[in-house]
């Protein structure tokens, strides 16, 4: 299995476990194109970060690598495009092949 496939499924377990926690008219899909932040987004600023956190702690256990999320520059500077689940997907994959941490 591909890092990028190995990221993919850990962003979506992570997906699964927050899903859990929703109401079902606020489940997250599980797609690439799945908006994270923005107005078209189901989340609030409390559900990325349980998100963001919970896909922390899964790169910690399948890849045995502290990466911190919330630093994303794209996600501070993006006015005109929102985080999805595959950018964040390409952004993990990169830092991973990259071997960057924090």
């Amino acid at each position: 299995m591909t890092i990028n496939e190995k990221t993919t499924d850990l962003v979506y377990a992570a997906i699964d476990d927050l899903n859990r926690q929703r109401d079902p008219s606020q489940l997250i899909e599980k797609s690439l194109d799945t908006v994270l932040t923005g107005s078209s987004s189901k989340l609030d600023s409390l559900g990325l970060v349980t998100f963001i956190v919970s896909v922390e702690e899964k790169i910690d256990e399948i890849f045995n690598r502290l990466i911190t999320l919330t630093n994303f520059d794209f996600i501070q500077n993006s006015n005109d495009e929102s985080l999805t689940v595959g950018s964040l997907i390409g952004y993990i994959t990169k830092k991973i092949d990259n071997n960057d941490g924090d």
